[in-house]
């Protein structure tokens, strides 16, 4: 093993470990592994801060401007509205509900444009439900006293320990200016008590408008999605959706960090050769005799890289050794193609994905959620992988 490789290879381990163990920031995390890569000689300062600069960082920041534009004008309020309307009072149908939409609107663009969406509408008020006043310190954290809740047209006997749930209304004492910081977060539907101009509704259609025609562009090739993304923040400026102070405002800077700080992880990867190695291993160690374990191998290599490196990347790194293992072995190279592709979506067993990261600090999740949920979900996806592609794309 070559030493930049051992020393890339110590850098992730450790980088992952520090992930799990959750008492130091995320976004401090990546920024040291940003160092250790620049400060090891595995690459110069000027790659490992082009992450920074990179298509993705700017994709988010564009998309994370036209979702605040659609918060600004109250687009998300009403959409949100519509969903939760549609999905009741209840969970069980919550659930169901927000997952195909979700999945329907991710087939036709981006997953990172799809979350930046979804997450306006959904997460301000999903963070509530199942927690308790208590749990959630509802008046240490507001300043507000919750004097009754009511569900359904029924008082739960402990106001404190009720969960709450979807269609709850709450009756909030204290000053204005706390209440107006409650919907200035997007919490709650404020009935009454705060001055509803914080949303420029005239401009929703507009502010609508914009971010589905920069989706539009992409999903027809006439730009590509950073671009569309850093005109359609452009656009919602000039119209007037929203100042850039309360951009700033709305934008997940630790997002940005977190993402622009990682990136050179996956860089040094590919400029030590640590994925090809992997790959060579996992070849040597398994054989190439059997070429359905070797469809498995390169399932399982794949997902492991494409956690800390993106998609494209890891599938750039894989596919050429797939591909020239499935013609040494004169069978179809498509099977590994199509393996290697589908392995490099299952970015679940950690937040470091862009979609994932977008969601990790807002919704105040820790690292081992990621992989307690991602790993069904993977195994999941590899037995459906493992019996579907062989059949649609014979060996």
């Amino acid at each position: 093993m070559a030493p930049d490789i051992a020393i890339c290879l110590t850098i992730l381990a450790t980088a992952l470990v520090l992930f799990a163990w959750d008492r130091l920031p995320a976004e401090v995390i990546a920024i040291g592994v940003m160092l250790a890569v620049v400060m090891t000689g595995l690459l110069p300062p000027e790659k490992a801060f082009q992450g920074f600069s990179s298509d993705t960082v700017m994709m988010i920041l564009g998309l994370l401007i036209m979702s605040a534009g659609l918060l600004q004008t109250g687009v998300v309020d009403i959409a949100g509205s519509y969903v939760f309307g549609i999905a009741g009072r209840y969970e069980a149908v919550f659930l169901p509900v927000i997952m195909t939409a979700v999945a329907t609107v991710s087939a036709f663009m981006s997953n990172t444009a799809a979350t930046a969406f979804f997450e306006g509408v959904l997460l301000p008020r999903s963070l509530l439900i199942g927690r308790s006043l208590r749990t959630l310190e509802f008046k240490e954290r507001y300043g507000l006293t919750v004097l009754a809740l009511q569900r359904a047209g029924r008082v739960p006997h402990n106001i404190s320990s009720a969960r709450l749930r979807l269609g709850d209304v709450l009756l909030l004492q204290g000053k204005p200016e706390s209440v107006k910081e409650l919907e200035r977060g997007n919490l709650f539907n404020i009935f009454g008590g705060v001055d509803p101009k914080r949303f420029y509704r005239a401009r929703a259609p507009l502010a609508a408008l914009i971010f589905t025609a920069a989706i539009l562009a992409v999903t027809f090739g006439f730009a590509s999605l950073p671009i569309a993304a850093l005109a359609g923040a452009f656009a919602m400026f000039v119209a007037r959706c929203l100042s850039p102070e309360e951009a700033y405002r709305h934008i997940e800077w630790k997002v940005l960090i977190l993402i622009g700080a990682l990136l050179s992880l996956g860089e040094t990867m590919d400029a030590t050769g640590t994925g090809k190695y992997l790959a060579q291993q996992l070849i040597a160690l398994f054989g190439a005799d059997n070429p359905s374990i070797l469809l498995s191998v390169f399932f399982v290599l794949t997902v492991a890289l494409t956690q800390p490196m993106s998609n494209q990347a890891a599938a750039l790194v894989v596919l050429p050794i797939a591909l020239q293992t499935g013609l040494e072995l004169s069978v179809n190279p498509r099977t590994f193609a199509m393996m290697v592709a589908v392995a490099a979506s299952c970015s679940y067993l950690t937040p470091l994905e862009p979609s994932c990261l977008m969601v990790y600090g807002p919704g105040k999740y820790r690292f081992l959620d990621f992989f307690k949920v991602g790993t069904p979900l993977t195994i999941l996806i590899f037995v459906i992988s493992m019996l579907l592609v062989p059949r649609l794309w014979p060996l």
